[in-house]
Protein backbone atom coordinates (compact mmCIF):
# COMPACT_ATOMS: atom_id res chain seq x y z
CA UNK A 1 0.00 0.00 0.00
CA UNK A 2 2.94 2.32 0.28
CA UNK A 3 3.55 2.33 -3.49
CA UNK A 4 0.10 3.70 -4.57
CA UNK A 5 0.29 7.00 -6.39
CA UNK A 6 -2.69 8.92 -7.80
CA UNK A 7 -2.58 9.67 -11.50
CA UNK A 8 -4.55 12.78 -12.52
CA UNK A 9 -3.90 12.37 -16.26
CA UNK A 10 -6.99 10.14 -16.67
CA UNK A 11 -9.22 12.54 -14.70
CA UNK A 12 -8.71 15.57 -17.02
CA UNK A 13 -10.56 14.27 -20.15
CA UNK A 14 -13.60 13.29 -18.05
CA UNK A 15 -13.60 16.64 -16.31
CA UNK A 16 -13.69 18.51 -19.64
CA UNK A 17 -16.41 16.20 -20.97
CA UNK A 18 -18.64 16.85 -17.92
CA UNK A 19 -18.02 20.61 -18.16
CA UNK A 20 -18.91 20.55 -21.87
CA UNK A 21 -22.18 18.68 -21.18
CA UNK A 22 -23.10 21.15 -18.42
CA UNK A 23 -22.29 24.10 -20.71
CA UNK A 24 -24.39 22.71 -23.57
CA UNK A 25 -27.33 22.13 -21.18
CA UNK A 26 -27.12 25.71 -19.89
CA UNK A 27 -27.03 27.13 -23.44
CA UNK A 28 -30.04 25.02 -24.50
CA UNK A 29 -32.00 26.02 -21.38
CA UNK A 30 -31.33 29.73 -21.87
CA UNK A 31 -32.21 29.49 -25.57
CA UNK A 32 -35.54 27.77 -24.81
CA UNK A 33 -36.40 30.27 -22.06
CA UNK A 34 -35.72 33.36 -24.15
CA UNK A 35 -37.44 32.07 -27.29
CA UNK A 36 -40.86 31.66 -25.63
CA UNK A 37 -43.51 34.14 -26.76
CA UNK A 38 -46.20 35.07 -24.27
CA UNK A 39 -49.76 35.66 -25.50
CA UNK A 40 -51.90 37.19 -22.79
CA UNK A 41 -54.49 38.87 -24.99
CA UNK A 42 -57.43 36.88 -23.57
CA UNK A 43 -56.35 37.58 -20.00
CA UNK A 44 -56.00 41.30 -20.69
CA UNK A 45 -59.39 41.44 -22.43
CA UNK A 46 -60.97 39.59 -19.47
CA UNK A 47 -59.36 42.00 -16.99
CA UNK A 48 -60.64 44.99 -18.97
CA UNK A 49 -64.13 43.48 -19.08
CA UNK A 50 -64.08 42.84 -15.33
CA UNK A 51 -63.11 46.45 -14.65
CA UNK A 52 -65.99 47.66 -16.80
CA UNK A 53 -68.43 45.34 -15.00
CA UNK A 54 -67.20 46.75 -11.71
CA UNK A 55 -67.66 50.30 -13.03
CA UNK A 56 -71.35 49.94 -13.95
CA UNK A 57 -72.66 47.50 -11.35
CA UNK A 58 -73.07 47.64 -7.63
CA UNK A 59 -74.44 44.58 -5.77
CA UNK A 60 -76.55 43.50 -8.75
CA UNK A 61 -77.88 46.98 -9.44
CA UNK A 62 -76.95 49.46 -12.14
CA UNK A 63 -75.12 52.43 -10.67
CA UNK A 64 -77.45 55.41 -10.88
CA UNK A 65 -74.80 57.79 -12.23
CA UNK A 66 -74.09 55.55 -15.25
CA UNK A 67 -77.13 56.72 -17.22
CA UNK A 68 -76.17 60.36 -16.67
CA UNK A 69 -72.93 62.11 -17.55
CA UNK A 70 -70.62 59.29 -16.43
CA UNK A 71 -66.89 58.99 -17.04
CA UNK A 72 -66.51 55.25 -17.63
CA UNK A 73 -62.72 55.49 -17.73
CA UNK A 74 -62.53 57.02 -14.27
CA UNK A 75 -65.22 54.68 -12.94
CA UNK A 76 -63.29 51.63 -14.15
CA UNK A 77 -60.02 52.91 -12.72
CA UNK A 78 -58.56 53.48 -16.19
CA UNK A 79 -57.65 57.11 -15.72
CA UNK A 80 -54.51 56.81 -17.84
CA UNK A 81 -56.05 56.71 -21.32
CA UNK A 82 -52.69 56.31 -23.06
CA UNK A 83 -52.99 52.54 -23.14
CA UNK A 84 -56.35 52.77 -24.91
CA UNK A 85 -55.03 55.32 -27.41
CA UNK A 86 -51.93 53.21 -28.11
CA UNK A 87 -54.06 50.89 -30.22
CA UNK A 88 -53.71 47.73 -28.16
CA UNK A 89 -57.10 47.76 -26.40
CA UNK A 90 -60.76 48.32 -27.19
CA UNK A 91 -64.04 48.16 -25.35
CA UNK A 92 -67.67 48.71 -26.19
CA UNK A 93 -70.16 48.76 -23.33
CA UNK A 94 -73.83 49.10 -24.22
CA UNK A 95 -76.70 49.38 -21.76
CA UNK A 96 -80.05 48.43 -23.23
CA UNK A 97 -83.54 48.18 -21.85
CA UNK A 98 -85.28 45.05 -23.11
CA UNK A 99 -88.84 45.60 -24.31
CA UNK A 100 -91.62 43.08 -23.83
CA UNK A 101 -91.92 42.51 -27.59
CA UNK A 102 -88.30 41.30 -27.73
CA UNK A 103 -86.78 44.52 -29.04
CA UNK A 104 -84.09 46.40 -27.17
CA UNK A 105 -83.82 50.13 -26.60
CA UNK A 106 -80.25 51.44 -26.25
CA UNK A 107 -79.99 53.72 -23.23
CA UNK A 108 -76.26 54.38 -23.10
CA UNK A 109 -73.17 53.28 -24.97
CA UNK A 110 -69.50 53.71 -24.11
CA UNK A 111 -66.55 52.80 -26.30
CA UNK A 112 -62.86 53.57 -26.55
CA UNK A 113 -59.89 52.26 -28.49
CA UNK A 114 -59.43 50.81 -31.96
CA UNK A 115 -62.87 50.42 -33.51
CA UNK A 116 -61.75 47.72 -35.99
CA UNK A 117 -61.30 45.28 -33.10
CA UNK A 118 -65.00 44.41 -33.48
CA UNK A 119 -64.14 42.97 -36.89
CA UNK A 120 -60.82 41.46 -35.84
CA UNK A 121 -62.49 39.58 -32.98
CA UNK A 122 -64.57 37.60 -35.45
CA UNK A 123 -61.56 36.60 -37.57
CA UNK A 124 -58.89 34.01 -36.90
CA UNK A 125 -55.19 34.71 -37.07
CA UNK A 126 -52.23 35.32 -34.84
CA UNK A 127 -51.78 39.06 -35.42
CA UNK A 128 -55.48 39.83 -34.85
CA UNK A 129 -57.10 40.99 -31.63
CA UNK A 130 -58.60 38.57 -29.13
CA UNK A 131 -61.84 39.59 -27.45
CA UNK A 132 -64.14 38.70 -24.60
CA UNK A 133 -67.91 39.18 -24.83
CA UNK A 134 -69.99 39.48 -21.68
CA UNK A 135 -73.72 39.95 -21.36
CA UNK A 136 -75.58 40.21 -18.07
CA UNK A 137 -78.59 41.86 -16.48
CA UNK A 138 -78.75 44.46 -13.73
CA UNK A 139 -81.72 45.84 -11.83
CA UNK A 140 -82.70 49.45 -11.31
CA UNK A 141 -82.15 50.35 -7.64
CA UNK A 142 -85.13 52.74 -7.48
CA UNK A 143 -87.46 50.37 -9.42
CA UNK A 144 -86.43 46.70 -8.94
CA UNK A 145 -89.00 45.60 -11.55
CA UNK A 146 -86.99 47.37 -14.25
CA UNK A 147 -83.96 45.54 -15.55
CA UNK A 148 -81.17 46.54 -17.87
CA UNK A 149 -79.10 44.33 -20.13
CA UNK A 150 -75.42 45.20 -20.26
CA UNK A 151 -73.31 44.03 -23.22
CA UNK A 152 -69.53 44.32 -23.08
CA UNK A 153 -67.05 43.59 -25.82
CA UNK A 154 -63.46 44.00 -24.61
CA UNK A 155 -60.43 43.28 -26.77
CA UNK A 156 -56.67 43.26 -26.62
CA UNK A 157 -54.05 43.02 -29.33
CA UNK A 158 -50.96 43.32 -27.17
CA UNK A 159 -48.90 40.25 -27.92
CA UNK A 160 -46.21 39.59 -25.36
CA UNK A 161 -42.73 40.21 -26.68
CA UNK A 162 -39.87 37.82 -26.58
CA UNK A 163 -38.09 38.17 -23.31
Amino acid sequence: MKNKKADSRLLSPWLFLVLAIIGVCIVIGVWIFYSIETDIRFAEARALSNRLIWAVSEEGYLREEVLGNYDIMRGAGLEDEKFIRAGFFYFNLTIVEPEENGEEYVLKSFWAGEFDFEIQCRLLGKPLAKCVYDEFRLLNRSNPNQEFKVKILAGSNQIGKKI
